[in-house]
């Protein structure tokens, strides 16, 4: 579009970890609280500093609205209870120079973001470090995609202002209807972890790679990955068949409608 403001070319993976059994409660009740047990929300934390961390970062631990500044690269803990007790908990790490920001963000429902900015990397090697931490635990994932995302990306939330927009409903949509999760998912990327479950529902896949990953879940990804990946918005006649091809696994008014939550 002319004039456009082009974004910082962040690529974000979104990760919806698996939670308690949320049939008990409302959707306000929900949204409080991160509600993945506490041994599944260790293994996320660690494996997500471990992840991010790098030499010479700063480290600077969210945790709710409070923040610390800290040289411990190893907040795993820190962050896993932070996530616990407040349901928001964020680690990014820095350096002075050049401009590189890795960071993990826990919030409420298990939905965990990704992010990595670095102008001085290739989309293909930012695309290889976001998918590696998205697929570190597929036995304990629900869904999972890669996208391009604002610079202050923090949680699912930001998916009303990710790239490309939605297609068919709200991010709001989304947000309250956790329980399809594993089922359904927000749009068709170039590079996602899906389920038994997903795959069912799609039409063709005829043109995509599928990784088994055990436990029934699955890494699939385009053949091509650079209409997807090496510009911030995908591709329009790649992502409109994508769409097509993922069909009845990406949300719409109608899946919502006929898959109500369990407390409704």
């Amino acid at each position: 579009m002319s004039g456009a403001v082009e974004l910082p070319r962040q690529l974000t993976a979104f990760v919806s970890y698996q939670t308690d059994d949320l049939a008990l409660l409302d959707a306000d009740e929900q949204g409080r609280a991160w509600h993945v047990p506490a041994a599944l929300t260790a293994k996320i934390a660690d494996a997500g500093t471990a992840w991010g961390r790098f030499d010479g970062a700063d480290v600077y631990l969210q945790r709710s609205i409070h923040q610390v500044r800290t040289r411990n690269p190893d907040v795993g803990p820190a962050l896993a209870d932070g996530a616990a007790k407040f349901a928001q908990a964020r680690v990014p790490y820095l350096p002075a120079q050049p401009r590189r920001v890795v960071w993990a963000s826990l919030s409420p429902l298990g939905r965990t973001c990704y992010g990595v900015m670095d102008d001085t990397a290739t989309w293909q090697d930012r695309l290889a470090e976001v998918t590696r931490v998205m697929v570190a635990l597929p036995g304990d994932t629900d869904l999972a995609f890669v996208q391009y995302s604002h610079f202050h990306t923090t949680t699912w939330s930001d998916l009303s202002t990710g790239r490309p927009p939605l297609p068919y409903v709200d991010e709001y949509h989304i947000r309250y209807n956790r329980h399809l999760n594993g089922q359904y998912m927000p749009d068709a990327h170039g590079l996602q972890l899906l389920t038994d479950a997903h795959l069912k529902h799609a039409n063709d896949l005829s043109d995509w790679i599928i990784e088994p990953l055990g436990a029934g879940k699955h890494l699939v990804q385009a053949k091509d990955l650079e209409p997807w990946y090496a510009a911030i918005d995908p591709d329009p006649t790649t992502l409109a068949k994508a769409r097509a091809d993922f069909g009845g696994m990406i949300f719409t008014p109608e899946i919502i409608t006929a898959n109500p939550p369990p407390w409704s």
